[in-house]
């Protein structure tokens, strides 16, 4: 989920997730960007390896991973490495 806030023509966003325990679901912020110009999204993509937009740094992942993208911009992909959430910039 992105909660966005607006002030004049300045944009904030955080990506806020929510795990799944035995007692319910705890939310965890995965990133928080205070000035944005404009609103990013947010979308799932499959398993598989995935490159930092450098080229320098390649991940393989095995579930699902989320991408935080402000078109023309940037791009930040959060992955699950078994033990906690990772970040991997995939764009600039």
């Amino acid at each position: 989920m992105i909660l966005v806030r607006r002030s004049r023509s300045h944009y904030g966003a955080k990506l806020v997730i929510f795990d799944k325990d035995g007692a319910g679901y705890n939310p965890a912020v995965l990133s928080d960007s205070p000035d944005v110009a404009g609103v990013p999204v947010v979308f799932q993509m499959p398993p598989g390896v995935y490159e930092s937009a450098e080229g320098e740094t390649k991940v393989t992942v095995h579930s699902p991973v989320i991408f935080f993208v402000k078109y023309e911009a940037w791009g930040l992909m959060y992955y699950w490495d078994g033990a906690k959430y990772g970040e991997l910039q995939v764009s600039e």
